[in-house]
């Protein structure tokens, strides 16, 4: 219920670079589409070598303080084939470094997301260690920076 009120998914606006592409039809520009649709053409594969990569990078800099991932694979009425073990980092403008609470390993979720304190950055970066018949499969990656509503005293 978080995403109803989160604001614009800043990723929207992002050049996206990845390791791989198993082949034309998984581009990278799908991870940023805007679209869930859980099509097969629809999302991001990587090649089957790990680790991957994927950077979202920015004209600007960007506040953000949530992330959101959306992997997988449909197969029938259920996805699988989760990213599994997985981390996040923003670059300072000198070096990356690692988003404390925004990592995964033996993740199970279709629909992650990490939630952690506002951070600036003009580009960050997904980094996939591991995953079901070591192919990364990305329907899309959100960034937010949802507003602070103030508890009424």
């Amino acid at each position: 219920t978080w995403i109803k009120t989160a604001g614009a998914n800043l990723a929207r606006k992002a050049k996206v670079t990845v390791s791989s592409c198993l082949n034309a039809s998984y581009k990278a520009s799908n991870i940023n589409d805007g679209k869930i649709a859980f099509g097969t053409s629809d999302r991001w594969v990587s090649k089957s070598d790990f680790p991957q990569t994927v950077e979202l990078t920015w004209d600007s800099q960007q506040t953000i303080s949530v992330v959101r991932i959306v992997t997988g694979w449909k197969s029938g009425a259920r996805i699988i084939g989760m990213l599994e073990d997985f981390s996040l980092q923003y670059h300072d403008g000198e070096a990356w470094k690692d988003i404390p609470s925004a990592k995964a390993s033996g993740n199970k979720q279709a629909d992650w997301t990490a939630k952690f304190n506002p951070l600036k950055t003009k580009r960050l970066r997904l980094t996939i260690t591991a995953a079901l018949k070591d192919l990364a499969r990305i329907w899309e990656i959100e960034t937010y920076n949802p507003p602070v509503i103030a508890k009424p005293h």
